[in-house]
């Protein structure tokens, strides 16, 4: 095996028809240059690049919004959230059958009256 390849590797090949292989490969070389890129995949490059900057574009808006509102607005401090319980309950706390949830009902039940008056309050 090893006498055939240098053999075939010291013979030299005969061109017979070079202006036919040079035109052969030249018909070739155009025919691959000649390939356009699909229509749909340009299509989709401008929709989706477009749609980045558009998104890029409306995040960049919202900071600039928040960060505007948050320097106009005035810092108040959070609303005090206080529970209250009526001293109705708290007298009802010493007696031996009342519990934990017992108070907390009282306190519920107390705080729906209290809710109906401001409602009839409103209403005036």
């Amino acid at each position: 095996m090893d006498i055939l390849l240098n053999k075939l590797s010291k013979t030299t090949p005969v061109l017979t028809d070079a202006e036919m292989l040079t035109e052969i490969i030249m018909q070739k070389i155009q025919k691959k240059t000649n390939h356009r890129k699909p229509i749909a995949l340009i299509w989709i490059r401008t929709v989706t690049g477009t749609a980045a900057v558009l998104l890029i574009g409306l995040f960049l808006f919202q900071q600039y919004g928040s960060e505007k509102t948050a320097i106009t607005t005035k810092h108040t401090s959070p609303p005090e959230i206080r529970i209250n319980i009526d001293s109705v309950c708290l007298n009802n706390i010493h007696s031996p059958s009342s519990g934990l949830m017992a108070l907390y009902m009282c306190h519920l039940q107390q705080n729906s009256i209290k809710n109906k008056q401001f409602k009839t309050i409103d209403q005036q």
